[in-house]
């Protein structure tokens, strides 16, 4: 518990009169605290806390002597402990101490001016307290004020009394001091941070130096420097004409341009082609990513509106092999970017550069202005990388692929990797050719089609193995932690080729009106937690092609929201469509631990061939809300002839919640001996009055 005066202060080596004799008076003042703070939680002190003093005042339901915390009144001096003083319902309360809070956390970000500092903490300040402070940005004059949670304007004083020299808070860094009278009075100068400050700044030229590179303080220097000719870029600090205290990096060119000095042998020429900081310098030999300005030949800079300077610097980075850093740029592409090197990488690092909320978090953003335009980046090559980075297509744009992933018959895979991006609008996020992509913590709005495209082509095959053929070289597609929002809908596998594609993972999806979850050939594959939920328009969420096989489809919610008055039908228009023919059957597919439902009509089974389903532990709720089918799961011959259906029902629950006129069937359609139902004593109806099979079918029961 803090209190003020403290026993620091009142028996301080000196002087006060002399260091042996310290202020009666304020000796009293610290015991007076002292007994009363024993003497309130002695005597039954409660835990009682109001936001504010009228809140607290107005509430005398306690006995005497108990305390009680008043935490966020606007008025500070209101804030603290408060004693309770005669009987239950009567009396008053009176403040006694001051808030037990001894360090407090202050954010400054940027509301105010660097030299009037606006900041807020969650809990109030006060003279006893510490309070820790970041500085958003340097100030640039003296005297500097602070302001906590709007109160009075605070002049921050250093630990000796001074006031705060220009350019003496640095961003970034940490103050730390108390409030006195008027004043926030600093605890660790800024003398310790200005040195360190500029230690860092001595270390980063000579970084730069140690790599090719030749860091200069202002223009001027460079202009007079003596510069070898084994230099190839040049950063300076300070450029004036730019107006912001960041330099430049210019490199050597035999034309110039109007931003452009000479060494002084006259040798060489200098562009500019970045502005950069120290702490952002592009050295450059050094191994890391690049900033897109560094591939920028143009003297205008990236993120200007310019389409045909953004496209070049993002070719030109792609073409380079270096990792190519977008953090905080909104490029805008109008033409395809082709990417031919091994192991391309896009990303979006944490920038320091601040958007119009004050926000100094802000990913790479690509907005494709050509609505036209039918792919954003050609990806021919193996192992590219995306990271971090936002495409943003016109919400009126259904012909553009973000992604095409192809091969030339010169390499064995594609081993793709997208994570942590977000995707909106166009025609899809990618279609791949071959093998090898994944596909992690991103999010799709807004397609016209699904958003994820396999597809193969029989002429490659993988010179992994030698063993390889079509049915073997492709593997390895997987889509994790992905929401998508207002999607024609996710995977599909419906090409020529589809029955050579395989081991598809498609695991923890959110859907939200969203539409088809997988749409084509499912072979040795998984989809896994999938939670797809309120659908504008109706959609079946699962459709299997003929050739679909051994694959399970676990742990699913998947259905949507049904009201009769008023009318509101958000319900996808069927769980699963299953479509065996007489070439291809469909083997070994699982659906278990999940529910469907509410639906607009039944599931269905329908085709020719051979077809083995199993359903174990679902839960059917409300299917055919709107058709009012005659069964829950509809089984019919469409355009072959049923060899053998063969459908399990493993502990199953078929219920009508909120359907009064739910399916009279569980499993019907066409009355064929050859559909044959398996049904264990675990599986159950609810609300239903049904029988299990229609007539004729095959119903066995264990």
């Amino acid at each position: 518990m803090a209190f003020s005066p403290n026993a620091e202060t009142v028996f301080a080596d000196g002087p006060f009169g002399s260091p042996l004799q310290p202020s009666k008076p304020e000796i009293r003042a610290l015991l007076t605290q002292y007994e009363t703070a024993i003497d309130a939680y002695s005597s039954g002190a409660g835990s009682i806390a109001k936001s504010t003093r009228a809140l607290l005042f107005a509430d005398l339901a306690h006995a005497a002597d108990v305390t009680a915390w008043v935490y966020a009144d606007a008025t500070v001096a209101y804030n603290g402990i408060y004693r309770k003083s005669g009987a239950s319902g009567a009396g008053s309360w009176s403040l006694i101490l001051p808030l037990p809070f001894s360090f407090i956390v202050a954010s400054d970000v940027g509301d105010g001016t660097p030299n009037a500092i606006l900041a807020t903490t969650s809990i109030p300040v006060s003279s006893s307290a510490l309070v820790m402070m970041n500085v958003f940005e340097a100030n640039t004059a003296s005297p500097v004020t602070v302001s906590f949670n709007g109160g009075s304007a605070l002049t921050i004083k250093t630990n000796t009394g001074n006031d705060v020299a220009a350019g003496g808070l640095v961003a970034g860094m940490r103050l730390l001091g108390m409030i006195s009278g008027s004043t926030f009075r600093l605890v660790s100068d800024q003398v310790s941070a200005a040195i360190i400050a500029a230690s860092e700044n001595f270390a980063n030229i000579a970084l730069a130096a140690a790599n090719n590179n030749l860091a200069f303080a202002t223009r001027a220097l460079a202009g007079a420097a003596n510069i070898d000719g084994s230099i190839h870029s040049i950063a300076l600090k300070g450029n004036a004409a730019e107006g912001d205290g960041d330099g430049g990096l210019f490199r050597d060119t035999a034309t110039g341009s109007p931003d452009t000095f000479t060494s002084n042998n006259g040798a060489r020429t200098w562009y500019r082609v970045a502005d950069i900081g120290f702490g952002r310098i592009n050295i450059g030999a050094q191994p890391g990513p690049k900033s897109i300005e560094y591939f920028n030949s143009s003297l205008t800079r990236c993120s200007a509106g310019n389409h045909a300077v953004d496209f070049n610097a993002l070719q030109a980075g792609l073409n380079s092999e270096y990792a190519v850093d977008i953090g905080g740029q909104k490029l805008e592409i109008e033409d395809t970017v082709v990417i031919t090197k091994q192991e391309s990488m896009l990303m979006s690092s944490i920038t320091h550069q601040r958007n119009g909320s004050g926000d100094v978090r802000r990913a790479g953003n690509i907005r494709v202005e050509d609505d036209a335009l039918p792919v954003l980046f050609d990806v021919q090559t193996y192992n590219a990388r995306f990271d971090g980075i936002r495409i943003n297509c016109l919400s009126t744009n259904t012909t553009t692929r973000h992604f095409n992933f192809s091969r030339p018959t010169n390499v064995s895979d594609i081993d793709a990797s997208i994570k942590r991006c977000v995707f909106e609008y166009g025609l899809s996020v990618l279609r791949t050719y071959g093998r090898g992509m994944q596909v992690d913590d991103c999010e799709v709005v807004g397609t016209s089609d699904m958003a994820f495209e396999l597809e193969w082509n029989p002429s490659w095959v993988s010179s992994g193995q030698s063993n390889d053929q079509n049915g073997t070289a492709q593997r390895a597609y997987t889509f994790t932690q992905i929401r998508q929002h207002g999607c024609k809908g996710l995977v599909k596998n419906v090409g020529t080729f589809k029955k050579q594609i395989s081991d598809i993972l498609i695991s923890d999806i959110q859907g939200d009106t969203g539409g088809v979850i997988f749409e084509g050939v499912l072979k040795h594959s998984l989809i896994n937690n999938i939670h797809s939920w309120v659908h504008p328009v109706s959609a079946d969420q699962i459709i299997l092609h003929g050739g679909s096989q051994y694959s399970t489809i676990n742990n699913f919610n998947c259905g949507g929201f049904y009201q009769a008055s008023p009318l509101v039908d958000r319900t996808p228009n069927r769980f699963f469509n299953i479509q065996p023919t007489d070439a291809d059957p469909i083997l070994g597919i699982v659906f278990s631990n999940g529910v469907t439902g509410p639906t607009n009509t039944s599931s269905r089974i329908t085709g020719g061939g051979k077809c083995d389903i199993t359903f174990d532990n679902v839960s059917f709720v409300d299917v055919g809300m709107i058709d009012s089918p005659n069964e829950w799961i509809f089984v019919a011959a469409s355009g072959g002839t049923i060899a053998d259906f063969q459908i399990r029902l493993k502990n199953c629950r078929f219920r009508a919640a909120q359907d009064a006129s739910p399916p009279g069937t569980i499993v019907g359609g066409n009355q064929n001996a050859l559909i044959k139902v398996y049904k264990d004593f675990m599986t159950t109806q609810d609300g239903v009055s049904a029988g299990w099979t229609a007539p004729s079918q095959t119903l066995i029961t264990a």
